[in-house]
């Protein structure tokens, strides 16, 4: 059976454009739900609950965005049931004490499965809608290549296809603007391994737009709390750490060679002709896992 795929490589948004303080969604639940004998948070809203599921999963391993889901989502309750997901040991569904070693790229794809059929029963849909997003994405699409029985459809937001040439690419660009920044003392901590270190794709403007003060959104959703900070950055360490750890029990080829810089895959081998796919690239956007191997880089 097919299912539809659209890979969309970072579209950044102006955030101000989905302002918060709209109406609160009619269907508006915050809980946790016990997946593979772990509880774990997801946020569910709607305006309409005879509309389509459509599961966000997020990048990281451990980088949440429910802290920010108000900024953006409010369009999507009209046309959706729209869920978003702490993954397991992730911000919400981290907790001091956790089991390590159950936190793998492999278990994150299961609990997702089962997170897609609990949807499924509890909303009384046939299928559902699945949006992935960075590390998101390489749990999304091999969803999407092994159970088209659970989906619609497939989107991919800075999908992941080709880790190496997707480095390359980051390396290059940052090289140049380390360079014409004058910081040499960068300069020479990347070319030591020849890698685009986050911290400054981030520094430099690769990642999002400075302007943006993201720390200081989160403190503005309903779900933010004094001791959110703290959670949700034990809960990044711990998954990142855990999913590099790991690595033996990942599906080949996908591997995190680097603690939380994304993973090593080539996924095209999944754009078969069964699973139709569109690519987008993005605009302003350097960040190495971002990159697909058959898109050219633009700025």
């Amino acid at each position: 059976m097919l299912i539809g795929i659209v890979i969309l490589l970072v579209v950044m948004t102006p955030l101000g454009a989905f302002c918060a303080g709209g109406a609160v969604p009619s269907l508006n639940e915050f809980y946790d739900v016990t997946i593979n004998g772990c509880p774990q948070r997801i946020l569910v809203q709607s305006n309409d609950e005879s509309k389509p599921v459509l599961l966000y999963l997020h990048g990281g391993p451990g980088s949440s965005l429910l802290t920010l889901s108000h900024l953006y989502s409010e369009k999507l309750f009209d046309d959706f049931i729209f869920v978003n997901w702490d993954q397991r040991g992730t911000a919400f569904s981290y907790h001091d004490g956790m089991d390590g070693i159950l936190v793998s790229e492999v278990q994150i794809q299961d609990d997702a499965l089962e997170l897609s059929r609990y949807l499924m029963r509890t909303f009384h849909k046939e299928k559902i809608f699945l949006l992935g997003h960075s590390f998101g994405s390489v749990i999304g699409l091999r969803l999407a290549a092994e159970h088209p029985d659970c989906f619609f459809a497939y989107i991919g937001v800075g999908q992941v296809i080709d880790y190496e040439r997707s480095v390359a690419i980051t390396y290059d660009w940052l090289h140049e603007t380390l360079e014409k920044a004058g910081d040499t003392a960068e300069l020479r901590r990347i070319e030591a391994d020849r890698f685009p270190y986050i911290d400054l794709v981030i520094k430099y403007g690769g990642h999002h737009r400075l302007s943006l003060d993201l720390e200081q959104l989160k403190t503005t959703s309903p779900w933010y709390y004094d001791g959110y900070t703290n959670l949700a950055n034990k809960g990044l360490a711990f998954s990142q750490y855990w999913v590099g750890h790991n690595l033996e029990t990942n599906p080949a080829p996908l591997r995190i060679p680097r603690v939380g810089l994304g993973p090593t895959c080539d996924l095209q081998s999944l754009s078969t002709p069964s699973i139709p796919s569109s690519r987008s690239p993005g605009r302003s956007t350097w960040r190495g896992t971002c990159r697909g191997s058959a898109m050219a880089a633009t700025r």
